[in-house]
């Protein structure tokens, strides 16, 4: 009942946490406000809608902007990052479900990317040699996004895996802004 009013605040931002709060905590009551949500005259909250729409269909994990920018400063990485620099990192970030046993990295081959793991485990292997276990928070590939040389190792899925993707491309465009 708290984050129902918040829809219809004057602040967009508010608007699209709220959408992103009720969807995920009373889908029930966020389809009762479906039709005008819709409707909404920013262009963010109307583009969330949309996310949240596709996302559900595809059975993906789903974080807002401002779910992914809170993540982003609990990691290592970028806990000394302002809040705005993570805003627009986490805008270019790409959501990926990965079933178990799935290849993300795989030796030998050129990196252009860093990940970030939401939920789930891969094992960081050099054939059947297993380098290390990593979980939620840890971020492998970093170096890539710098220097696209062959990968030292391949990374496989030990479960189903939601990860945050950061491309190399979009990284120095992030940069040069």
């Amino acid at each position: 009942e708290m984050v129902t009013p918040a829809l219809y605040a004057p602040v967009p931002l508010i608007r699209e946490t709220a959408v992103w709060t009720l969807f995920k905590l009373a889908p029930e009551e966020y389809y009762c406000h479906f039709e005008k949500l819709k409707r909404d005259p920013s262009p963010q909250v109307r583009k969330a809608i949309g996310h949240l729409e596709t996302e559900q269909k595809k059975n993906r994990l789903m974080l807002s902007l401002l779910e992914k920018v809170i993540f982003l400063k609990a990691i290592s990485l970028f806990s000394e990052t302002p809040e705005e620099v993570l805003a627009e990192l986490a805008a270019a970030l790409e959501e990926l479900k990965i079933e178990p046993g799935q290849t993300i990295i795989k030796k030998g081959e050129p990196g252009s990317s860093l990940y970030i793991i939401i939920y789930g485990q891969v094992k960081i292997h050099d054939d059947e040699q297993t380098i290390a276990i990593m979980g939620e928070r840890c971020v492998f590939g970093e170096w890539s996004i710098l220097d696209p040389a062959p990968r030292y190792a391949s990374v496989t899925t030990l479960e189903t895996t939601y990860l945050l993707r950061l491309d190399q491309e979009t990284f120095y465009e992030l940069i040069d802004d």
